[in-house]
């Protein structure tokens, strides 16, 4: 038996990453929930009674959309100290087996998800009786420039977090991609349980949440990085914050479009994971002529990029 680990296990042991998650999650509730209560309190000064509609009347659409976000910007300097102290690895290898950051991946996936998200609105806005014009320049303007700079930081970091450092604790300690990729799903699903979706929604929403984190995950180990993932949970985001906004989703934001519809269970949320995602997922490896997925899904691997130094996801 084995009594002493070398340096190099001692900062890739799968304790190693679950530390730096639980160290996330508890400086997420501790400084990034400091930080917005702070926010809070300083603009409901002599309010006896601090409520969902106490807030609401006392700070802008943006104001609450910034403060909501930014629990994710500490969130992803946690994870940039994590790689830095704990692992000592450069952050880039949370992100990608390759040498650099892959815009053109990122973008790819933007573009054609966005592409997905804007042929889909048009079909229901054509049908749809509830869905209203809401521009109003001002806000819009705020509200793009806060989405521009904030959102991708806020889908990175679930990016990073959940088929980064996550991905890779399930990848160490299972050793078998679809295992991590599975339990990276369902660390995805658990993060959402507190969405107004899934009390609105039930169920189905939970199905959403479930098979959107398998097909991310899948995506990343077989591309060996985040670039695509990223791309298609920024324009999502993107899509929701910007485009089509109603009073019960997560961000209430002054969007171009309002939704007066009641929250309803739609075939929609079945159809994407179970026809659209697929159809994603096939397009993306056309482009990318993915190899060996069988030995990146099935045999015994190690999810660990380690130093960006060349394509490959295994060490």
């Amino acid at each position: 038996m084995k009594q002493f680990l070398t340096p190099e296990e001692v900062k890739t042991g799968w304790w190693v990453y679950l530390g730096s998650v639980l160290f996330t999650v508890i400086g997420i509730f501790t400084i990034g929930t400091f930080v917005v209560l702070q926010i809070i309190s300083g603009r409901v000064k002599g309010k006896d009674l601090v409520d969902q509609e106490t807030i609401a009347s006392v700070f802008s659409n943006n104001e609450l959309l910034v403060t909501n976000l930014l629990p994710f910007v500490v969130g992803f300097l946690l994870l940039v100290f994590c790689a830095r102290v704990f692992h000592s690895r450069k952050f880039l290898s949370f992100i990608t087996a390759r040498p650099r950051f892959d815009f053109k991946r990122f973008l790819v996936a933007f573009a054609i998800w966005g592409a997905v998200m804007g042929i889909s609105f048009a079909i229901e806005l054509n049908s749809a009786k509830t869905i209203s014009w809401n521009y109003n320049a001002e806000p819009f303007l705020m509200l793009f420039l806060i989405t521009l700079v904030i959102v991708p930081i806020q889908t990175g970091f679930e990016e990073i977090f959940l088929r980064g450092f996550i991905l890779q604790l399930f990848g160490r300690a299972a050793r078998r991609g679809f295992l991590a990729i599975l339990g990276s799903a369902a660390i995805f699903g658990i993060m959402h349980l507190n969405n107004p979706e899934m009390f609105h929604l039930g169920w189905p929403a939970l199905v959403f949440y479930a098979a959107s984190g398998i097909m991310t995950a899948l995506i990343t180990v077989l591309d060996d990085g985040i670039e695509l993932s990223w791309g298609f949970h920024t324009a999502n985001n993107f899509f929701g914050i910007l485009i089509l906004t109603n009073d019960w989703q997560a961000f209430q934001t002054d969007a171009l479009f309002y939704d007066s519809s009641k929250p309803n269970f739609g075939m929609e949320l079945l159809f994407t994971p179970f026809a659209i995602y697929p159809i994603f997922i096939a397009v993306l490896w056309r482009i990318y002529k993915w190899k060996n997925w069988k030995e990146k899904l099935f045999s015994p691997i190690e999810i660990n990029w380690k130093e960006p130094n060349n394509d490959q996801l295994l060490d």
